[in-house]
């Protein structure tokens, strides 16, 4: 991989890029990887999926899906006229599968609108995305946004880029989903029926799961045990789900500072608690909460590497997005989040809703 620099400063800010009222670190250069290590991610990416779709409980999945990795380089960085050589990509380990939202397409879009210059370098998500669908489907799509996310500020310019590149998508609001019932339906947002990860009111949410006869883009489950965005399904052997009486004595004996706890249907960052950060005390008192909420669980840490760049280190972590028709998935694009290492190592998040950075999506090329 390389990373290619385009201005002096790293790093800008502007004030229409932004969750909420967070701004977000734009990178101001772009990354660029070979067809080789392209087709390394996507292998396994697939591998995965296949293992994932099978041990989910689900008969089928069809739908944006982002596979959430932690990278790792085999050299340290080499630079020569304002290219960075990180060396071969690899993968040290998995976040998460995210089914949920297309958020990081959504803020592409608004990355190219607010930062014009560095459109023309890297591939257009939107675009990647657009003539997958206009292949895909006849019907006109319509995109059910979630009513409690900070990010459905985003819909807008990203529903716009879609149908900028051909795409027969728009956007209603669920009550007029409810009334319409539309043939084909994309939802955007995360359905446990619980309050703190929710991006759609209960009434809805209901409503959604009894549409039998309605074709759903990334497809609500009616249980929550059965949805292939849960963690226990990429949990590794050191991993730790909270399940029956017996688990909660052996995760309270689990050496705190090399664990995390997360809600196993979680989205932004929400409900995540690192040991580390932690006093004894106060961490026992989490994973007792937790423990007694349900559908936690105990991950083994995975850091994000650090790479030093022109005196400033900085870290990323690499998303590469698919189409899923089953267990079949089609490579799109893939994105990264990228900020100082200092910011990230203070928060041990990257995600953008909680002051994270975004690196754009990334260039692929047949040789380095």
């Amino acid at each position: 991989m390389k990373i290619v620099l385009l201005k002096d400063k790293l790093f800008e800010k502007n004030d229409n890029f932004k969750v909420g009222k967070i701004r977000i670190n734009a990178f101001q250069g772009y990354l660029q990887i070979t067809e080789k290590e392209k087709d390394f991610v996507v292998s396994r990416a697939q591998k995965l999926w296949k293992t994932v779709l099978k041990s989910s409980g689900m008969d089928y999945f069809e739908g944006l899906i982002r596979f959430d990795f932690v990278p790792e380089f085999e050299k340290v960085p080499k630079i020569k006229d304002s290219v960075i050589d990180v060396g071969r990509l690899s993968i040290k380990g998995l976040y998460e599968i995210n089914t949920h939202s297309p958020e990081g397409l959504a803020c592409d879009a608004l990355y190219r609108k607010c930062f014009p210059s560095l459109r023309g370098y890297t591939p257009k998500a939107s675009k990647k995305l657009a003539n997958h669908l206009s292949k895909a489907y006849r019907d006109e799509i319509v995109m059910v946004r979630g009513e409690n996310s900070a990010k459905k500020s985003w819909g807008d310019i990203f529903i716009k880029a879609l149908r900028n590149y051909g795409a027969d998508v728009y956007s209603e609001a669920p009550e007029e989903v409810m009334r319409r019932k539309p043939n084909l339906l994309w939802r955007w947002g995360d359905i446990d029926f619980k309050k703190e990860f929710n991006e759609y009111e209960d009434y809805f949410q209901r409503w959604l799961i009894d549409q039998d006869d309605m074709k759903i883009i990334n497809t609500i489950p009616a249980s929550r045990k059965v949805d292939v965005a849960n963690k226990k399904l990429i949990a590794r052997k050191d991993d730790f789900i909270l399940n029956g009486a017996g688990s909660l004595k052996k995760a309270l004996r689990l050496p705190k500072d090399e664990y995390v706890l997360k809600p196993l249907r979680g989205a932004s960052g929400k409900g995540i608690v690192f040991g580390e950060l932690e006093n004894r005390s106060r961490w026992i008192d989490e994973v007792k909460e937790a423990y007694n909420r349900g559908d936690y669980g105990l991950f083994k840490k995975i850091m994000l590497p650090e790479i030093k760049v022109n005196g400033l280190s900085i870290t990323m972590d690499f998303l590469p997005a698919f189409y899923a028709h089953g267990e079949d998935l089609t490579y799109l694009y893939s994105l990264v989040r990228l900020e100082p290492w200092k910011s990230y190592f203070s928060r041990k998040t990257i995600n953008v809703a909680q002051g994270g950075g975004y690196g754009g999506t990334v260039k692929v090329v047949k040789r380095g």
